[in-house]
């Protein structure tokens, strides 16, 4: 039998965040984002594991993976800062002051 609210409520229940599985989720992504700066990691020989235009060159490929991503954090702090600078500038000139607000 199907009643009308059990859909909403099976929505609502797989938004919930499983604690356990973030912590896997976010294990995996951290191995995954070093296994693309440091390809081969945990095996016997990680350099053969490096693209064949950087064989026998893991600093340049290191170099090559690590220089950029450094650059978008760095870019993605900047914006987030700028961000948050004008968002409490607009939220502190939006909010009415004490004695304005209705009820007071």
């Amino acid at each position: 039998m199907h009643r009308v609210g059990d859909a909403g409520q099976r929505r609502q229940i797989l938004l919930i965040p499983d604690p356990q599985l973030d912590k896997w989720r976010d294990a995996w992504a951290a191995f995954t984002t070093v296994a693309i700066i440091y390809p081969g990691i945990g095996t016997a020989d990680p350099n053969s594991s490096l693209p064949s235009g950087f064989a026998g060159e893991r600093l340049q490929y290191t170099l090559s993976q690590v220089i950029p991503l450094a650059a978008m954090v760095l870019i993605g702090l900047g914006l987030y800062a700028l961000g948050r600078r004008t968002h409490s500038r607009e939220s502190a000139s939006s909010e009415p002051a004490v004695s304005e607000r209705p009820g007071r």
